[in-house]
């Protein structure tokens, strides 16, 4: 199942830490319990990010004024434009932030790339969010990998009845069609 990466204040702990209890240590990048301690906080977050299948940017406040979250948010739009990153998800935790704040990144307001930026008020709609979106990632992920594979399922007797009818040899090795 995919990791996520839930960029945050440290503000905002209270909320974050729901979802991060909610998905654990396992399936989550979480500075608390993923950064190695006694090691550049910097490295720790690119590091992080390199292992992220989905950047969750927690919106409020405290977070667009925070430069650890612009560094995050820059280093999660490069990984989105070289594709490592497989999706970007912002959630907006502030009531008192609309979409139109000038401090939200261009990337995510502006344009025909824009998002669909949404107050979530309580951890347990942004889990339910954050997990349909780990459900489309897990689905996205095997349909690319069937389509690579030679797969096919159901009706094996019929393709197993029809190579022996039309793939038998003659005493010479030939195939012969009967």
């Amino acid at each position: 199942m995919g990791r996520i990466f839930l960029s945050h204040s440290s503000v905002d702990k209270n909320f974050v830490k729901v979802v991060f209890d909610y998905f654990g240590a396992n399936r989550c990048i979480y500075d608390e319990a993923t950064f190695e301690m006694g090691m550049p906080t910097l490295e720790e977050v690119f590091r992080s990010l390199e292992r992220s299948d989905i950047f969750v940017f927690f919106i409020s406040d405290a977070s667009l004024d925070s430069e650890w979250v612009k560094l995050e948010l820059i280093n999660a739009e490069e990984k989105l434009q070289e594709r490592s990153l497989k999706q970007f998800f912002p959630i907006i935790i502030d009531e008192n932030i609309k979409h139109s704040d000038n401090r939200i990144p261009k990337f995510l307001n502006k344009g025909f790339g824009q998002y669909n930026l949404r107050h979530i008020k309580k951890p347990a709609i942004a889990i339910q969010k954050i997990d349909a979106q780990l459900l489309k990632l897990q689905m996205t992920k095997e349909i690319d990998y069937l389509q690579k594979i030679d797969y096919f399922y159901g009706r094996e007797k019929e393709i197993l009845h029809f190579k022996e009818k039309h793939d038998r040899r003659d005493s010479n090795g030939r195939l012969s069609c009967i």
